[in-house]
């Protein structure tokens, strides 16, 4: 249905979304949804779709398992003068979540020899820059700062290190910080996510 209204240039109607996977829908409603579908993204073998949110003017990303109903409307659009602002805001992104806000950062990493030769054969992020550094890596990258990323973080463990920008670094000392606490019983296990209140958004 995505693809056919993409080629025949119709918007889409979204009858009601499940969950949030990308923190696109997390302040907006969850049914009737009208968008103008621009572009198929196949992110970690899954597929969503990048398109513009009709009555909130911005673009947005849902994952299909989300779409519990969709169907093609009557209303027609040109998904091409869409397509320069949905790739823009998908290159912000680290992969496909929403980021904490609207400021592109420098984010450096400096990682562990060990890790050099995956690192470095592995594209990120559009933007990545390596270079080497005291037998370790330098990794920096332009873009936002969201769940996604400090996910991809928490992988390589302590083999890696936060260089900048402060605001990384305090989101993932917090999360440290709140994984002590749960490990130590001090807090219940309840589903939390810590970017859909943060200090630093516009």
């Amino acid at each position: 249905i995505v693809k056919d209204a993409i080629s025949i240039q119709k918007q889409l109607l979204i009858t009601k979304l499940k969950n949030d996977e990308t923190g696109d829908n997390f302040s907006f409603t969850t049914q009737s949804i009208q968008i103008i579908p621009v572009l198929l993204v196949l992110h970690r073998n899954n597929y969503f779709i990048g398109g513009y949110h009709v009555t909130h003017k911005t673009v947005v990303f849902f994952f299909f398992l989300q779409l519990s109903g969709v169907k093609i409307t009557t209303h027609k659009c040109d998904p091409n003068e869409y397509k320069i602002s949905v790739l823009k805001e998908l290159n912000s992104r680290f992969g496909i979540t929403k980021n904490i806000n609207s400021t592109i950062y420098t984010i450096k990493i400096e990682i562990a020899s060990v890790l050099s030769n995956f690192i470095k054969s592995h594209t990120w992020h559009a933007s990545q820059q390596i270079k080497k550094h005291k037998g370790n890596l330098i990794l920096t990258l332009e873009c936002g700062i969201n769940r996604e990323l400090l996910g991809w973080l928490f992988q390589w463990m302590y083999n890696i290190k936060i260089l900048e920008p402060l605001e990384l670094k305090e989101y993932y000392e917090k999360v440290l910080a709140e994984n002590v606490a749960i490990s130590n019983s001090k807090k219940p296990l309840v589903y939390r996510n810590i970017f859909n209140d943060h200090p630093f958004s516009n």
